[in-house]
């Protein structure tokens, strides 16, 4: 589990600064804070993997990883609910919600597999939130704006 998360992190350093590098109000510090936050969570892992405190503490750092999971599952969610306000879709592009919910649902497989409630619990509520955001996004799809 430990290589498929560390490549999830790369995967999610590469996905962060890109949309930062091309995101229309592209800041370069927004971009360093969110290197030196990533940078802080390397070494706040690598101390306690080397204190021999990762596995010893594996359930408190499995409800902290759920937090972080939530969150990103949730942040979305202010473009769906732009969308329900304008009731157009227009600009919606299903493609993060649809890679969000193929995620959600292996890591809920692996959590099944392992029987182990910090993995499926997150990933459960993710392919729901997922699910809300692609039906949103498809119901409003055609819709004109109303504002």
């Amino acid at each position: 589990i430990m290589r498929i998360n560390i490549f999830g992190f790369v995967c999610l350093v590469i996905y962060t600064s890109l949309f930062l590098f091309f995101s229309k109000k592209f800041k370069y510090h927004y971009w360093i804070y969110t290197i030196i936050f990533y940078g802080i969570l390397v070494a706040i892992f690598s101390v306690l993997e080397h204190e021999g405190m990762v596995f010893e503490h594996s359930s408190e750092l499995g409800v902290l990883a759920n937090i972080f999971s939530i969150v990103a599952f949730a942040s979305p969610l202010m473009e769906t609910i732009k969308i329900m306000k304008k009731k157009s879709a227009l600009s919606y592009n299903p493609i993060l919600s649809f890679t969000q919910l193929l995620s959600s649902l292996a890591w809920f497989v692996v959590g099944i597999l392992l029987t182990d409630m910090l993995i499926i619990f997150p990933n459960v509520l993710g392919a729901l939130l997922s699910i809300f955001q692609l039906h949103i996004g498809f119901r409003f799809r055609k819709s004109v704006s109303k504002v």
